[in-house]
């Protein structure tokens, strides 16, 4: 048996790069055949599609708007709200001001996204991490980030990344619940949104994560 295991495992490493789409297939006809079922019952999408811009115009909006809209979300005190559109640049002094306000009020988790170019300043966590063992090599890292205006992230209640990688196929199958961007000698960790909203929801404070060779 020990022989059978070192045996397939040296397949499994010698033929990843062949084994990876078939078990990317093999994934997609086992949803299909037996999905998995999520409750989504409590999670409201607020969207801006076509019907949403053939009534207030076309794309982008004021940031007033965005402001009104926000606040209106807010009202319902969900327990987690996430924007997830970048507002890297400034707009007119009127419009910033409503939606800085408006975050401030509803202290929402805002959108971040990664680049292959080393960014300027990133913005300040509103979580710590707590590392426990070193960063797997095989860990994916960007070399810089994406963030809005520094006075919409001061004001918000959270900061999460909206970036997926897909796989060789092209297909997105998974989202990494953590991001690493390089930072001097080292890496400064990044929570995904879905996870940056999920410590919101449960009025959770830092992050501990552990590492290993396997990720």
């Amino acid at each position: 048996m020990a022989i059978l295991a070192l045996v397939l495992v040296a397949f499994d490493f010698s033929f990843s790069a062949y084994l990876d789409p078939l078990r990317g297939k093999s994934y997609d006809i086992y949803q299909m055949v037996v999905p998995l079922e999520v409750d989504a019952s409590s999670v409201v999408l607020v969207e801006i599609d076509d019907e949403a811009l053939a009534l207030e115009g076309r794309w982008p909006w004021p940031r007033t708007k965005i402001a009104e809209l926000i606040r209106k979300i807010g009202t319902a005190n969900p327990k987690a709200l996430g924007v997830d559109i970048l507002f890297p640049e400034g707009s007119d002094a009127r419009g910033d001001a409503a939606l800085t306000d408006a975050i401030a009020q509803t202290r929402p988790v805002l959108a971040m996204s990664l680049t292959e170019n080393a960014s300027g300043t990133a913005p300040e966590a509103k979580a710590g991490w707590s590392v426990i063992g070193q960063a797997p090599t095989s860990l994916t890292t960007f070399p810089g980030l994406l963030a809005s205006r520094p006075e919409f992230t001061v004001a918000s209640g959270g900061l999460g990344m909206v970036r997926s990688i897909p796989d060789i196929d092209g297909v997105t199958r998974s989202v990494p619940m953590v991001w690493a961007v390089a930072e001097g000698d080292g890496v400064t960790f990044w929570p995904s949104m879905s996870l940056e909203l999920t410590r919101q929801a449960l009025g959770a404070g830092d992050y501990t994560i552990k590492l290993s060779d396997n990720g």
